[in-house]
């Protein structure tokens, strides 16, 4: 059977909006999901946002992720929404914007190093290092909770996958220096010429944040690194495929667990404690189950991989709280979606989370409810429906090694500290930039130290 040519689809209804600024103010504003939601409920799974800087074509639901991770496999590309980011880096091969057989070679190369088995040499450490990030508080104090899990998460992936920890101000400017290359040169959100306004703290977060990278680095050549690890993998692959591999490439592939993982798994971490102190009866019977394995010893991958409780929480605050809403592509031929047509060269954006906030998949949607990852109901398991990690050839590489290290940081959390609970009325305003934060109002108070004590190994 012959397919109707493209030009006889009609093309994504278009977001309706302001003269010249259109929907560009409330796309980039504190609500992006949920005005792309909205948009969804109004138009259905494919529209086209276009104002000012901004073009793209949305596809939104279970059917976008299964066309993005089955049938619309070769329909994408990733090279171009990155190109201007990569070109910043001075990274113009950086895994994130390869695509076809470079990009799934490289994957090979780096799967088993981002996998649920890397971080079990390390458990014993990175206990420690949760134990530790909350040890200086007294019974009654008071703590802003999001900069130290962000430290806290540059410490483990440090830990695992490079053996150098960035110090708290060479961390600042890793997270100042990525988010705003992230903003201007990927997401758009903000043109890159306003950089040109904040260039001297913009270069001088630049510098430290390549002589950081290039220390890693000296530090593997010259043996100082301890054991083998993912910056000896890519050292290896810069020998492998010296054409992918120029010194920036390898400069920024050697950091690629900290530029695509501490404000991810930070602040996904953030948002678990933020969501269980304020559901007390959740947090005392997530807590039950942590003691009974945590007291027998720190838990390796398969013994967290078997506790339904911690993980249920972990599971329910990547639905609730995503750190990315989906995928922005390029497609890289015409084809048809929804009855719709996409041409070759339009920015597409899979809205891959879309269907974590329906409530034809999810029961009462903008709840906290960990039971919706247990049996009976078991939601999740819906095809296609929760897609935390992305869909499609760029899918998380790290998403194993994560799940892993969120469910050990948080049971440790757990096992040795008692916080106050959060009062579940109280209004907190979410801050998108370039990831969903809750920022310096999160603040928790010290109840009790359960068994850490500072300076002291459990």
């Amino acid at each position: 059977m012959i397919s109707p040519p493209l030009a006889s689809y009609p093309e994504p209804p278009t977001v309706p909006g302001l003269p010249i600024i259109g929907s560009a103010l409330h796309a980039m504003g504190r609500d992006p999901r949920d005005f792309l939601m909205a948009q969804y409920d109004a138009l259905g799974p494919v529209f086209r946002l276009k104002a000012m800087h901004i073009d793209y074509v949305v596809m939104a639901g279970p059917d976008a992720n299964q066309f993005a991770n089955v049938e619309g496999r070769g329909c994408f590309e990733s090279n171009t929404f990155w190109r201007g980011m990569m070109h910043e880096l001075e990274a113009d091969n950086f895994l994130i914007g390869l695509d076809g057989d470079d990009h799934t070679y490289l994957r090979k190369l780096f799967k088993a190093d981002f996998s649920k088995a890397a971080m079990e040499p390390h458990a014993d450490r990175i206990y420690q290092l949760c134990v530790d990030i909350f040890a200086h508080l007294e019974p009654g104090q008071k703590i802003a909770v999001v900069e130290p899990m962000l430290q806290l998460t540059s410490q483990m992936i440090g830990c695992i996958m490079s053996g150098k920890v960035p110090t708290r101000d060479e961390l600042h400017d890793f997270l100042y220096y990525v988010n705003e290359v992230t903003n201007h040169f990927t997401l758009r959100r903000l043109p890159a010429w306003l950089l040109r306004f904040r260039l001297g703290r913009f270069r001088q977060s630049k510098i430290r944040t390549m002589a950081f990278a290039d220390a890693v680095i000296a530090s593997r050549l010259s043996g100082q690194g301890g054991m083998r690890n993912f910056v000896d993998a890519v050292v290896d692959a810069g020998e492998k495929c010296p054409h992918l591999f120029a010194p920036g490439d390898l400069r920024f592939s050697a950091i690629l667990p900290l530029f695509a993982g501490i404000d991810t798994l930070g602040q996904t971490l953030n948002y678990a404690l933020f969501e269980l102190h304020r559901h007390p009866q959740t947090l005392t019977r997530v807590r039950e189950e942590v003691d009974t394995v945590f007291a027998a010893g720190i838990p390796n991958t398969e013994q967290l991989k078997n506790m339904p409780l911690l993980n249920a929480a972990v599971s329910e605050t990547l639905r609730l709280h995503p750190s990315a809403f989906g995928m922005v592509r390029t497609a890289n031929q015409d084809f048809v979606f929804k009855g719709h047509s996409i041409k070759k060269g339009q920015d597409v954006v899979i809205l891959t989370t879309a269907s974590h906030f329906m409530d034809a998949y999810f029961e009462s949607p903008k709840a906290f409810e960990i039971d919706r990852f247990l049996p009976p109901r078991n939601e999740h398991r819906q095809r296609n429906v929760f897609a935390p990690f992305g869909r499609g050839p760029h899918t998380c590489l790290g998403a194993g090694l994560s799940e892993s290290l969120m469910a050990l940081a948080l049971g440790s959390i757990l096992y040795n500290y008692l916080f106050e609970p959060l009062d579940p009325n109280q209004a907190y305003k979410e801050r998108i930039s370039p990831t969903p934060s809750l920022g310096s109002q999160f603040v928790l108070t010290l109840k009790a130290k359960r068994f850490a004590r500072a300076g002291h190994s459990i």
